[in-house]
């Protein structure tokens, strides 16, 4: 089965979701660019193709980038449009919907409508219309049929960070939890809502709060740390995966205040490890892991007082009810693996190509 993949740049888990992938069918990925400024440079070091093949866009001259691509996606059994919402992926879809080139949709996680009317309209256009959609959690799949129909092909796919051997390696490791200790993984954007954490953080003088993964706005986020006045707060602008794992370990209660994010695999990582979790119903993968049991720590997304209630609601926990949420959750991040997103994904080419149904 020969697949082609179009993506926006290489990132450390999907560079090992297409080894794995690239293991069981024939794959090439375009990627649009090597390198983005929105990233640590850590994130594209070693990047490199072993079992896959990869084409970037970005070595075609500006002007011939639509031509190229448009001749790039002959001769595959299906196409995948790994980031519907970016202009070259956009074009593609047009482009094969016109000239009946089988392409399926990916989304990771949730699909939000915002409040403009324009851009909503405009997402609608873009995704209706495909062979199938494969759609990151179950809980996600809704909000894709919302805007595509009933009848449409929905996959749902376990994404994750983690390989099956990587997640061993978490919930084999024996953690040494500071109850005093929150945690929080992210870049600081406005969707990440670490704005609202920090607004939070004002009710717990007696709780450490560090915060990593700001990258190279981590001025920006002290600065305004500083103005707040929060000496409980401290920010670490980035990690390695094995010190962050460590992070988890040590942290007595992990927290992502998502206002709207697809899925947040930092969902993923902290679980694996037994790290308890409070986020919002802004992240996919909070939603995924919590709704059926533990919804009472999730919050209003973008609403500190609310955020401070689910926080207080896992603080009143007995000691024994936490740990029991901690084991809770490193089971329910066991299914979510890379080598189990490429079975689900196989499951629906099989399906479109050969009339397979696992």
């Amino acid at each position: 089965m020969r697949i082609l993949y179009l993506t926006n740049f290489h990132n450390p888990y999907r560079d090992e979701f297409f080894e794995w992938f690239g293991k069981k069918v024939d794959l090439t990925v375009l990627f649009e660019r090597r390198f983005t400024s929105e990233r640590d440079e850590s994130w594209f070091s070693g990047a490199k193709a072993i079992s896959y093949h990869e084409l970037y866009l970005s070595d075609v001259k500006r002007s011939l980038r639509l031509s190229a691509m448009f001749e790039m996606l002959k001769g595959f059994d299906i196409v995948v449009v790994g980031c519907y919402n970016d202009f070259y992926q956009m074009a593609a879809i047009y482009h094969m919907r016109l000239h009946g080139i089988p392409y399926v949709v990916n989304s990771d996680g949730f699909v939000f409508n915002g409040s403009n009317l324009i851009k909503n309209a405009v997402k609608k256009s873009v995704l209706r219309g495909a062979n199938a959609y494969i759609t990151a959690g179950k809980c996600s799949v809704s909000s894709i049929r919302d805007i595509v129909g009933e009848r449409n092909l929905i996959h749902s796919y376990p994404f994750s960070s983690l390989t099956a051997s990587s997640y061993l390696e978490c919930a084999k490791s024996v953690a040494d939890r500071d109850a005093s200790i929150v945690l929080s993984v992210g870049q600081f954007e406005d969707y990440k809502g670490l704005d609202v954490l920090l607004e939070a953080a004002k009710s717990f003088p007696n709780k450490r709060f560090r915060l990593i993964g700001m990258g190279r706005k981590k001025e920006k986020l002290d600065s305004i740390v500083d103005k707040m006045e929060l000496q409980n707060v401290e920010t670490i602008a980035f990690l390695k995966p094995r010190a962050l794992v460590r992070e988890y370990l040590k942290a007595g209660l992990f927290v992502l205040p998502s206002r709207q994010e697809c899925w947040g695999l930092v969902i993923n990582e902290a679980a694996a490890t037994g790290c308890p979790i409070v986020s919002t119903y802004g992240s996919g993968a909070a939603v995924e892991f919590l709704a059926d049991r533990y919804s009472r720590f999730l919050a209003i997304p973008g609403d500190s007082g609310s955020l401070v209630e689910a926080m207080n609601n896992f603080f009143a926990l007995q000691s024994c009810d936490a740990v029991a949420y901690g084991l809770y959750l490193k089971k329910r991040a066991q299914s979510y693996t890379i080598e189990a997103s490429v079975d689900a994904h196989l499951a629906l080419f099989n399906e479109m190509v050969y009339g397979k149904r696992n």
